[in-house]
């Protein structure tokens, strides 16, 4: 089994170097970028590398997704990491990032190369997410955890035997 899971993380790694990401327009005013575990709302075209367009989302309402969840292939969800709202990118999405050796018949062939043009509209976050950025959330994460050992530490400390021996010697003393 670990042997299995090592080989699958040698194909997403090399698999993951082989997406290509290429910035079509950049956002004017990059306030907010996406990340793993946003929902994104985008507009897409999708193709095969012939030409075929699979689906596209110009057409008819946007697409949206939380990105990590698996709601769309993982290439795609590398590809638009950190990602402006208002930026389109063309993401090539090797076939191991896709839907590799089974495709996705009849639309999609076996190890096919997916071609998408990507653009980001908007990034919903919790309302605490969108007023604090995730570095702060994880400096309050890091600092509240710091603070429960050493309430823990301190807390447990006149629990421990040699302690109870010194509280006792000082209340005989007195």
């Amino acid at each position: 089994m670990l042997l299995g899971l090592m080989s699958m993380c040698l194909v997403f790694c090399d698999a993951k170097r082989d997406l290509k990401i290429k910035v079509l327009r950049a956002s004017e005013d990059c306030k907010t970028k996406a990340a793993t575990s946003d929902r994104v709302v985008v507009h897409y075209t999708c193709r095969l590398i012939d030409g075929t367009v699979i689906r596209n989302t110009y057409d008819k309402q946007p697409d949206t997704f939380k990105i990590g969840s698996g709601e769309v292939i993982i290439g795609l969800e590398y590809g638009m990491v950190s990602m402006c709202v208002g930026e389109k990118r063309f993401i090539e999405v090797p076939s191991e990032l896709a839907y590799g050796e089974e495709g996705k018949p009849p639309q999609i062939p076996s190890n096919a190369t997916l071609l998408f043009e990507v653009e980001l509209l908007e990034v919903k976050r919790s309302f605490l997410e969108s007023i604090l950025d995730r570095k702060l959330w994880f400096i309050i994460y890091i600092v509240a955890g710091v603070f429960l050992i050493l309430l823990v530490v301190f807390k447990c400390l006149p629990n421990l035997p040699s302690q109870k021996k010194k509280i006792a010697k000082n209340k005989k003393k007195n």
